[in-house]
């Protein structure tokens, strides 16, 4: 977008919807799956806790902002599925909470389009530099 070779709104409805369709395939496998994700996700058992323990304390905010909490991205739509969560409030806030987030990250990397472009030139210059990181 930052380039102009697409429009600033499309790309964060593009985004937006990429992440709310996303999560909504999470809360089905939850929802549709449920012996199979229990026993697939043994491991995952504290994180399935926390996720519904989270849901139940915080409400329709935990749904919104599940998707900037690191090591709960994918957990916490699925464990929701596993509820009796209404599933149209669910996509409701999921929807909501998808196209702020695109609409902050897009935004952000447009504002900064300059700086982006100038790293990613240097990256290509210095390939091996990732690796120090």
């Amino acid at each position: 977008s930052y380039t102009g070779h697409m429009h600033l709104g499309l790309a964060i409805l593009v985004a937006g919807l990429g992440g709310f369709v996303g999560d909504q395939i999470y809360f089905y496998i939850g929802r549709t799956n449920k012996a199979y994700i229990q026993k697939k996700l043994e491991k995952q058992r504290r994180k399935l806790a926390l996720a519904h323990l989270l849901l139940q304390k915080h409400g329709w905010f935990i749904i919104f902002i599940q998707r900037y909490m690191y090591g709960m991205r994918t957990i916490i739509p699925i464990s929701i599925g596993l509820t009796r969560y209404s599933a149209l409030k669910f996509a409701i806030i999921n929807l909501i909470s998808a196209m702020v987030w695109a609409s902050i990250t897009i935004i952000l990397a447009w504002y900064l389009g300059e700086e982006l472009l100038h790293a990613l030139g240097w990256l290509k210059k210095h390939p091996y530099a990732l690796i120090l990181l």
